[in-house]
């Protein structure tokens, strides 16, 4: 505390003596302290933040001083014999604090919306298309435009400043050499560049300054009118974002709209980031549903500083987290540092020799036993530091090839041992991401993931971003004939051999340590991870299989769970789905099951012994009494269709159907029909050709679906239903549109048709689901 006391006053000390040296003489230095930056190496957001309040609050408490009336209508300033009040600026002030403070607690309430435009960038620019990493332009893909007007100068700083901060593409070495910048921002509505660049100005430019503003496109209008950015200036198709900011109503509105409208139509995503209150005539019209529409209104705010400095947080949130989750940002750790210079040559190297102490699992104080141990690897550090330096320019700039940033580099070649080469190979093959390497501290090893089907088996390598090395192999269940001829228990210890055998052919694989095995199985397991009964793979009745047994037999820990519910946490560690509260997975195919996690509860919702989500075996009323299975899985289309020839009437509109002269053309009886997949791709086939009799069968089958999901969604309330399984897959998109409009018919309560819209999605339809729901769910049971 004394030392501390006497820094502070020899700081003191220094800044009078400052203050009072010839030319300097009057200064003040006022000091703010915001803290540890949010980002390490970054001031981009509250230093730079506060920096603008306190600017802003010093004049307008000047102007408040200096003048008969004050900006805030809400401060009455009374005269004194001096010709001004103290109390009027302390009370302007207070007030305007206040309304930041105030506006600023209610921004939580646009994280979500955030979060889905940040997800778009992410998959705009981390998409295989994209130019993100590359040194030159080969696509239109991976382009992110700010469209303004009086937002002009917060739109423009927040994208110049992403090439410098985050070392993004174009390296400056480059400059326009082939490569155009991911981020730029442009004015909207003036005739040329040099009435752009004088507005943000503010003044006129002299001739000098109008040579040298010709070098960047600010604005303007190209031959034929239309706006310059839109028609060949920037990419505005597939593979682009267009984010519209709106200051002001009456002069922006429709200018920035019409603009947005023409990238929509091209192809691109579009986002309208408005700060003032439309009004019933200026709302967006129906046509206008593509956009994403951020409203910065809490309500109409007094002081434009507060509007201004909350459209600069929310644009800072957009781009820092876009960055984040391209792995730009380590923890707080700026990582993706240029070491263009000494200065951040040490900066790079110093974060190389805290990210390799972290993933030693040392605490940064203890990581080393003396500081000449601590020097010693600085310097060593430091020259690779300068030598993958110079090999990333000289690839860069001669052979135009693209390497991830030095300090990844390095700190993949010390943790994993190898040669720049193979590290650039790691990283790229885990979109330059080092977070892989932090999923467990005490080891860089993988996990071995299973997805145990009835049929077939999928065994791949979970590396914490993505499988890798997948193999699919035959079960060994019921579907073999010598397995049909086994008693239950040797069947389900022929299966368990089988699993053996892969997973020692894993194991020794060189250059893979696993430190455990995750698997999704195609059966009950209950809450304590046994594995109750499998009638595909062993036939009807209870056979349990404890995990102790497995990771016995494997020599790894072993965590299990029914493959649906695995499959669950593929989505809920998705970018795209971490702002729902309550996900449903729905499969459709030869069974039928939901099941439903509560993040609130982080928990799938399921009992002790694994029940829950069955809803194929509901029963339901048709023309038979039968389960909900015998309606609407892949064998449950074939009972409808059955059921739908017997009518008369349905019968005259068969025989006149594409689907009957399909079936007649390759043979198939449409009475001895049982789970038949040729029947299925050719119903398949004449739905999509919009035969009326085939949409009828599927319209009657998905028609009890709907029945048994209104009732789920009334109860369980989900926030997202993720469709999945073989029959979804086969149908596609006209699966969805007759379950949503089923849904619809048969009603919902409280739910309007655009809500069942949004609620109802496609999951992903690439075998997938299993294995890295598999990889998340082993992360997520360790993190706990």
């Amino acid at each position: 505390a004394e030392q501390q006391q006497q820094a502070e006053q020899q700081q003191q000390a220094e800044e009078i003596q400052y203050s009072q040296q010839d030319g300097v003489r009057g200064i003040e230095v006022v000091k703010v302290d915001v803290g540890a930056m949010a980002v390490t190496g970054s001031t981009r957001l509250q230093a730079a933040t506060a920096t603008i309040f306190v600017t802003y609050l010093l004049l307008e408490s000047t102007i408040v001083l200096l003048s008969s009336s004050t900006l805030s209508s809400s401060v009455d300033l009374l005269e004194t014999s001096n010709g001004y009040n103290d109390n009027n600026v302390v009370s302007m002030a207070r007030e305007l604090m206040d309304e930041l403070e105030e506006k600023t607690l209610k921004t939580p309430t646009l994280i979500s919306t955030i979060k889905e435009i940040v997800t778009i960038i992410y998959n705009t620019l981390n998409s295989a298309d994209s130019n993100f990493r590359r040194i030159k332009d080969e696509s239109d893909h991976g382009y992110i435009t700010f469209l303004g007007i009086s937002s002009l100068s917060e739109i423009l700083i927040d994208s110049s400043e992403m090439c410098p901060t985050f070392s993004t593409n174009p390296p400056r070495i480059l400059g326009e050499k082939g490569k155009r910048e991911e981020f730029r921002a442009y004015g909207i509505g003036f005739e040329n560049n040099i009435l752009a660049w004088e507005y943000l100005a503010g003044r006129t430019l002299d001739d000098t300054e109008r040579t040298v503003i010709q070098q960047l496109v600010l604005g303007g209008k190209n031959n034929h009118g239309g706006e310059e950015i839109c028609s060949n200036l920037r990419p505005s198709g597939n593979g682009t974002v267009y984010i519209g900011v709106v200051k002001d109503l009456k002069t922006e509105f429709k200018h920035i709209v019409e603009n947005l409208k023409v990238a929509s139509v091209a192809g691109a995503k579009t986002v309208l980031l408005r700060c003032c209150l439309l009004s019933e005539s200026d709302s967006l019209s129906d046509e206008d549903t593509s956009f994403i529409d951020v409203q910065l209104n809490f309500p109409l705010f007094k002081y434009e500083l507060v509007r201004d400095l909350l459209l600069k947080e929310v644009l800072n949130m957009i781009s820092n987290s876009s960055m984040v989750m391209l792995g730009k940002v380590l923890g707080n750790i700026m990582i993706d540092v240029s070491p263009s210079n000494n200065k951040l040559m040490d900066r790079t190297t110093r974060i190389i020799q805290k990210v390799l102490t972290l993933l030693s699992n040392q605490k940064p104080s203890d990581g080393y036993p003396n500081q000449q141990t601590k020097d010693s690897d600085y310097n060593r550090l430091f020259q690779h530091v300068e030598s993958v330096f110079k090999l990333k320019n000289q690839r860069e700039t001669e052979a135009g090839t693209y390497m991830p940033s030095v300090a990844k580099t390095v700190i993949t070649m010390e943790k994993l041992n190898v040669s720049v080469d193979e590290a650039v190979a790691y990283l790229m093959s885990h979109d330059e991401q080092i977070q892989p390497l932090f999923n467990d501290l005490r080891s860089t090893r993988e996990v071995l993931v299973i997805d145990c089907g009835a049929t077939n088996t999928r065994f791949g390598i979970w590396n914490g971003s993505k499988v890798t090395d997948i193999t699919v192999v035959l079960s060994a269940g019921l579907h073999l004939p010598h397995i049909q001829q086994l008693t239950a228990e040797n069947r389900q210890k022929e299966w368990i051999e089988s699993l053996v055998n892969q997973v020692q052919k894993y194991k020794a694989l060189p250059g893979h340590r696993f430190i455990g095995v995750s698997i999704a199985f195609c059966g009950p397991v209950d809450a304590n991870e046994m594995i109750i009964r499998s009638s595909n793979l062993w036939g009807p009745g209870v056979l349990p299989l404890p995990k102790e047994l497995l990771e016995q037999r494997f020599g790894l820990p072993v965590t299990v769970g029914d493959d649906l519910s695995v499959s669950l946490y593929r989505f809920i560690h998705d970018p795209s789905y971490v702002g729902l509260d309550r996900i449903a997975l729905l499969t459709i195919s030869s069974g039928i099951a939901v099941k439903l996690y509560d993040r609130s509860a982080d928990r799938i919702i399921i009992d002790k012994k694994g029940r829950g989500g069955s809803l194929g075996h509901v029963n339901v009323v048709g023309k038979f009494n039968r389960t909900l299975e015998d309606y609407a899985s892949g064998r449950g289309i074939i009972n409808v269709f059955k059921e739908l020839i017997l009518e008369e009437d349905l019968r005259i509109s068969y025989e006149s159907s594409l689907l009957q002269q399909q079936l007649t053309s390759i043979g198939l009886v449409e009475t001895d029909l049982y789970d038949n997949q040729q029947f299925m791709s050719t119903l398949c086939k004449c739905v999509k050709q919009q035969d009326p009799f085939s949409i009828l069968v599927l319209r009657r089958s998905v028609r009890f679906l709907a029945q048994v999901m209104s009732v789920y969604i009334l109860s369980a309330a989900p926030d997202i239903i993720i469709l999945m399984g073989g029959v979804c897959e086969r149908f596609g998109d006209i699966y969805r549109a007759l379950f949503i409009s089923e849904l619809v018919h048969h009603g919902v309560f409280g739910y309007t048709e655009a809500e069942l819209e949004s609620m109802i999605q496609f999951g992903s339809f690439d075998d997938l689901n299993g294995l890295i729901g598999a990889g998340r769910r082993w992360e997520h049971r360790v993190n706990m």
